[in-house]
């Protein structure tokens, strides 16, 4: 006899250990260094709130994207490319908002994040840096992603 309880979505079981490990992959991600226990408190904190774990939606899209970024450095970009471009309003998406509100307000990091730039040559230099970054993250993500995302979401969840 099987169980009627569904499972609950991936995400909703991270805690502790492995929610501060993704803390650090995305904090190293954004900024290139290791959050403060500060921000892993808030990051903690703020989980408990963001969107996706109030649908109670299993989304086996939104899971793979979320394990593939965690682990950090060039997958964190990748997915998260590709995750702007395919899901904006995903769980990595509403993950990385979070953890940047919280960066942008933290005592140790808002400095880094919200003060003004050395000039328009330099400005438009780093734009353009980006843009060129970002586009070479959503070529690589739609080859290493796409085809698992089509998988995905074709595929029917169990009932």
């Amino acid at each position: 006899m099987t169980s009627s309880v569904s499972s609950p979505p991936p995400e909703a079981g991270r805690a502790g250990p492995a929610l501060d490990a993704e803390c650090r992959a995305f904090t190293r991600y954004l900024i290139r260094q290791d959050p403060d226990p500060y921000t892993v408190a808030r990051y903690q904190d703020g989980h408990r709130g963001i969107p996706f774990r109030r649908t109670g939606r299993r989304d086996a899209v939104d899971g793979m994207l979320v394990l593939f970024a965690s682990h950090g450095g060039w997958r964190a970009r990748v997915a998260d490319a590709y995750a702007r471009v395919f899901r904006p309003h995903g769980v990595l998406r509403q993950k990385l908002t979070l953890l940047l509100a919280i960066l942008e307000n933290a005592p140790a990091t808002h400095r880094q994040l919200t003060s003004g730039g050395r000039g328009i040559g330099g400005a438009i230099g780093r734009v353009a840096l980006a843009l060129l970054g970002f586009g070479v993250a959503l070529l690589v993500g739609v080859f290493l992603l796409g085809a698992a995302h089509l998988v995905l979401s074709r595929a029917r969840p169990p009932r």
